[in-house]
């Protein structure tokens, strides 16, 4: 997700670099006729680049601790956010890595050359001041930039806290405070603010599934923030109050009970079953409906959310969910170097 441009092996021609929810990192070489076919990208053992979790090419989510930095990665450690920088000031391309679980920042040294990679086994986790980089949630995407007009790469990172309209999703800004040599990213500086997971009454800003750049739209000489996503929200506002607000309550707990005994019974089949082919997934299954005391229990479950939910939607106006384009305009002066705050760019349009 969030693909990049950049020459990768310099012989002149653009690539594409992007990591994808396989939770590995893919280049697309670019040639004379276009692009080739997408290839993982590979460390110097011939093992592909990821964190902890990822997809095996038998369609098998696999964990391994063979990239573990030095004091160890969250277990469950996701890449789905991959940029090419030179991190280390030698002059090559390194990869940096974003945990879309715990939301930490990895590199993946380059230690050979700009012409010829040859990637370290392991993950560093980025650090700034002695403090490792991490922004709040998981990271969604990254982008090199230059944010203060300062020739100095800087990273645009988004953060998700899933792809609902749960509380967490924001915009935010690394910018490198190195003099010469090594890139020093700062702690992330929050460009917009993190949901606060209030329902809206409108597509007043994106809820989930954030993508961010940067560009001058407005051509004012400065850099605005375009942000794309999805944004959840109630048609009108809802007056409940009284007896319908206590049953709303009610039939909202019961639902958030209900969602919780299948995520449990989902976990608990997916820890059993990851390993197994689909036949024996679908053997193993029977056996448990069998040996259940109620064969019937869970889709008893899914019954009754579905009737709750039904039941909700009688007191609650509609919920919308649509995909827009957010523009935020710069609001400080053209090639200004003070470090940015959050919110203080003005929220212009959103397009579908």
């Amino acid at each position: 997700m969030s693909p990049q441009f950049v020459d990768f092996d310099l012989d002149g021609h653009l690539d594409v670099l992007t990591a994808t929810f396989d939770g590995a990192v893919h280049l697309a070489r670019g040639t004379e006729d276009g692009f080739a076919k997408p290839e993982h990208v590979l460390d110097q053992r011939r093992n592909r680049i990821v964190l902890n979790k990822f997809f095996t090419t038998k369609n098998k989510w696999q964990t391994t601790k063979r990239s573990d930095p030095r004091g160890g990665a969250p277990a469950e450690g996701h890449l789905t956010a991959c940029v090419a920088m030179d991190v280390d000031g030698d002059g090559d391309l390194d990869l940096i890595l974003g945990d879309h679980t715990k939301g930490f920042l990895y590199v993946r040294r380059n230690q050979g050359s700009a012409r010829s990679a040859k990637f370290a086994t392991k993950n560093e986790r980025l650090r700034c001041g002695g403090k490792a980089l991490q922004v709040p949630n998981g990271v969604m995407s990254l982008r090199v930039v230059d944010w203060n007009g300062d020739q100095r790469s800087d990273l645009l990172v988004t953060s998700t806290a899933g792809f609902g309209p749960a509380p967490g999703s924001g915009v935010y800004v690394c910018i490198d405070q190195s003099q010469q040599g090594a890139w020093c990213p700062s702690q992330p500086i929050p460009l917009l603010a993190e949901y606060d997971g209030h329902l809206q009454l409108g597509p007043e800003r994106v809820t989930s599934g954030l993508y961010a750049d940067l560009g001058d739209v407005d051509g004012d000489g400065d850099l605005d923030l375009i942000v794309g996503g999805y944004a959840t929200w109630r048609s009108s506002a809802a007056e409940v109050s009284g007896r319908p607000s206590y049953a709303l309550a009610k039939l909202q707990q019961e639902s958030l009970a209900l969602a919780k005994d299948t995520a449990r019974s989902a976990r608990e089949s997916w820890h059993v079953t990851r390993e197994m082919s689909d036949a024996e997934q679908l053997q193993w299954t029977r056996k448990r409906f069998l040996k259940a005391k109620d064969p019937m229990k869970l889709f008893a479950i899914g019954a009754k959310r579905q009737e709750l939910e039904q039941r909700i939607k009688h007191i609650l106006p509609n919920e919308h969910k649509q995909p827009f384009l957010w523009i935020y305009q710069n609001r400080a002066v053209a090639g200004e170097r003070k470090l940015p705050k959050p919110m203080t760019m003005a929220n212009r349009t959103a397009a579908k």
